[in-house]
């Protein structure tokens, strides 16, 4: 989630500068499910900080050891295969965590760079018609 909208309706990555500003005052909130060294299953919300977000996921994709503190904040966990319905519900109430956030979010990003694009090529024809319209009045 490094990502910020460039003019041309594009996303672009973050600089570090900007990922580290946003650490002062965001966090990207995961889940992050599995087992520990030992066989214990266990689940934990994570407030991961922005300029870690990148690398977290890697190491989840990854399957690589992570410290979970390291990346970010801990705000819930506990040792158990499926994470409880209330806490599910509390994450929601306080932190608007969503289960289908992610999805959510990809479907509004590229909803919105159609809307952008569909305007870029509708000022672009608008732009041609105009100047054939004045390019005909001129030969007349």
């Amino acid at each position: 989630m490094a990502y910020k909208f460039a003019k041309d309706g594009t996303l672009k990555d973050m600089t570090a500068e900007e990922l580290a500003a946003a650490d002062a005052d965001s966090s990207v909130i995961e889940l992050n499910q599995g087992i520990l060294n030992d066989g214990t299953p266990y689940w934990a919300y994570i407030a991961v900080k922005p300029s870690r977000y990148k690398e977290f996921k890697r190491l989840i994709a990854e399957q690589q050891p992570i410290l979970l503190t390291e990346d970010g904040n801990i705000l819930k966990f506990g040792f158990d295969e499926i994470v409880p319905t209330s806490v599910r519900e509390e994450m929601k109430q306080e932190h608007g965590w969503d289960d289908k956030c992610l999805t959510t979010l990809t479907a509004e990003v590229k909803a919105a760079q159609g809307t952008f694009l569909k305007q870029q090529e509708d000022m672009r024809i608008a732009d041609i018609v105009s100047m054939l319209k004045k390019k005909n009045l001129a030969g007349s």
